[in-house]
């Protein structure tokens, strides 16, 4: 094997190595500058009180909930620890009592806490109707991009909802000015209703913001009638969405081939 000769590297190794180079140096550098600790330990401090604060107000919109649960025999200080410290064993009991708070609250902080304590299997079958109403009720308010809100309750939605909440998660899907912020909820669709979700599903690939999605679901579903359709995504614009109706592609030739249309829709969450 001939050697590399001196300067024959891959420049984007040599890019990369000089990066890191100049990375380390700016650290070297700021380890020595008192004015930047200082500044540096100003700002973790701020994030300290700022957490500080976060966590106060919490446990005063949480406490009259929380006397409750723990009258149930649940040692927790916020709803947030109820899958840390219960996840193994569950906690059904509890779950009507989080969700008529949710039906009631009117603090987006408190939805998102008590969405990410019904993101649990002991609320499958029980919540997903009262988290998918919340999901409506608070998207006014959700951000196209980040959104903690959206993005639990899209998460619960995910564990809890069976077939029987099929159609409320379709007339959410279908409803227009909820379509910026469904993305999450498609695979829960496919995975509710099976193959009678793919007609929704060849719709949305006509929304560019949720077409992604929508291929990656029809692919696991196996959905050998969406072939034609995914097969134009895969010359599209955007690498993502190409990358998703490949992936979407294989798995359908494959289930054509094995015969094999069982639909595979895993749960975001576990």
């Amino acid at each position: 094997m001939s050697k590399r000769k001196k300067g024959s590297e891959p420049s984007g190794a040599t890019e990369e190595a000089r990066s890191g180079m100049a990375a380390a140096q700016l650290l070297a550098l700021a380890s020595h500058d008192v004015e930047f600790q200082k500044r540096q330990t100003q700002r973790e401090r701020e994030e300290d009180i700022e957490f500080e604060k976060a966590v106060a107000e919490a446990k005063r919109e949480q406490q009259r909930l929380l006397e409750e649960i723990r009258s149930r025999g649940y040692d927790v200080e916020l709803l947030e620890e109820l899958r840390e410290r219960y996840g193994g064993s569950g906690y059904e009991d509890l779950v009507d009592l989080l969700v008529d708070e949710l039906n009631t609250t009117e603090s987006e902080g408190l939805v998102a806490s008590l969405a990410g304590a019904l993101n649990h299997r002991s609320a499958r079958g029980l919540a997903a109707g009262a988290l998918i109403e919340a999901f409506r009720r608070w998207s006014r308010t959700f951000d196209n991009d980040m959104c903690l809100t959206r993005d639990l309750l899209s998460g619960a939605i995910d564990t809890t909802s069976t077939k029987a909440d099929g159609e409320s998660l379709r007339n959410l899907l279908e409803d227009p000015k909820h379509r910026p912020h469904i993305a999450l909820l498609i695979p829960s669709y496919g995975r509710s209703l099976g193959k009678e979700a793919v007609p929704v599903l060849l719709e949305l690939l006509g929304d560019r913001r949720n077409s992604d999605m929508a291929i990656r679901t029809l692919g696991n579903l196996r959905a050998v009638e969406a072939e034609k359709c995914i097969e134009a995504f895969l010359h599209d614009d955007d690498a993502h969405v190409r990358r998703e109706a490949r992936k979407a592609m294989k798995k359908i030739e494959s289930a054509r081939r094995t015969g094999a249309f069982t639909p595979r829709v895993p749960r975001l969450l576990k």
